[in-house]
């Protein structure tokens, strides 16, 4: 049963890509590239980490991850958000300067900490964006992947922080995107 909720919890994100890639196609969403790229790369890497310590779950769904949030950043590379912000660059050199410090540490329990602070400084601007223009967001991406997130939690066979941290912090970062984009719709009125 394990093994099947896994599967469930890594094709609910991909699916849940495809509108936000149509989305963007149509200029209806603008991804920022800022984001999109750093999680693909923190996704690949948690990918590795889990891994190399046995945590099979976590490494499907973050390797499912990485496919869904690269074909974000293809797509929105053409069609995405160009202009940046002093805010976006100083949150992309952060998550920057995250991955060299991940590699010198050689701990997959350290390197996933690290990497949660990393995704977490990726994320900020499309957190922000989600506050500013709810419309220019999908909501269907963000609520599959927080659903994929809470089904590997449902699955794990062991709770350690290189299993437990990626998927919990996923889940809650997608939640805390997708009721920003539902909560700022009501109020926002354009």
């Amino acid at each position: 049963m394990r093994q099947i909720i896994t599967v469930l919890a890594a094709l609910i994100p991909i699916a849940g890509a495809i509108p936000y890639l149509i989305n963007t196609v149509k200029d209806k969403t603008r991804p920022n590239i800022v984001t999109w790229f750093t999680w693909t790369l923190i996704n690949g890497i948690n990918t590795a980490a889990a891994f190399s310590d046995g945590a099979w779950q976590t490494a499907i769904y973050t390797g499912a991850g990485t496919i869904a949030t690269g074909a974000i950043v293809a797509v929105g590379v053409k069609h995405g958000f160009k202009k940046y912000t002093p805010f976006d660059i100083a949150c992309q050199i952060v998550a920057l300067l995250g991955i060299p410090l991940w590699l010198l540490t050689g701990q997959p329990e350290l390197a996933v900490l690290i990497l949660l602070v990393v995704d977490f400084a990726g994320g900020l601007p499309t957190l922000r964006h989600a506050f500013k223009a709810p419309r220019e967001e999908t909501w269907q991406t963000f609520g599959a992947s927080a659903l994929g997130g809470a089904l590997i939690l449902v699955s794990l066979e062991r709770f350690d922080v290189v299993a437990l941290t990626m998927p919990l912090y996923i889940f809650l970062f997608d939640l805390t995107v997708l009721l920003t984009i539902f909560w700022r719709r009501r109020k926002v009125k354009t």
